[in-house]
């Protein structure tokens, strides 16, 4: 068993619920990693989409995330317990942040993508589900707010890199019809 970074009270211990758990939402009953997932689309709508933002966001997201995580996994003794869902909203936001940067919609995102939100979505829980390799290891060799964090940074990379290949495949597809 992990032993915690730091000794923690019941008020710390509190706190470190509810952000690793965003707010709660990670207690829902069922599907809390997809609910958590979901919570990162308003949140990547509402932020500006300038480069230190966004740097500075998922930053933010990534060592909270890891600190959070990590207590709560020791507090509750569990590995990668399904309530922590701090680690879906990083990795959908990458998604997110990822895709549009590729598909350049010049902060118009709203008006004309909720199918590219819906395909991020959707590809993002494919590889943070499925956990193919190397996510895979990184979920199940890594130990600690990292493993539980890094598997998810990973999904979203590979997200991306699927709906890159997908694009230039549909692009390819239509330019020679």
């Amino acid at each position: 068993m992990l032993k915690p970074l730091i000794k923690v009270n019941n008020s710390l211990k509190s706190c470190c619920k509810i952000v690793a758990t965003f707010g709660g939402v990670g207690l829902i009953p069922w599907a809390p990693g997809t609910f958590g997932s979901i919570c990162a689309i308003p949140l990547f709508l509402l932020l500006p989409h300038t480069f230190i933002i966004t740097i500075i966001t998922i930053i933010t997201l990534f060592i909270v995330g890891i600190i959070t995580s990590h207590l709560y996994e020791n507090y509750f003794h569990t590995h990668d317990p399904k309530e922590v869902v701090i680690d879906e909203v990083l990795g959908q936001y990458i998604t997110l942040t990822g895709i549009q940067t590729f598909i350049n919609y010049k902060n118009d995102f709203l008006n004309s993508s909720i199918t590219i939100i819906v395909l991020s979505f959707i590809l993002f829980r494919i590889f943070d589900i499925l956990k193919p390799w190397p996510i895979s290891i990184a979920n199940d060799r890594l130990k600690g707010g990292i493993g539980i964090i890094l598997d998810d940074v990973l999904a979203a990379f590979f997200a991306i890199i699927t709906f890159v290949i997908l694009s230039f495949i549909v692009l390819n597809a239509l330019k020679y019809s």
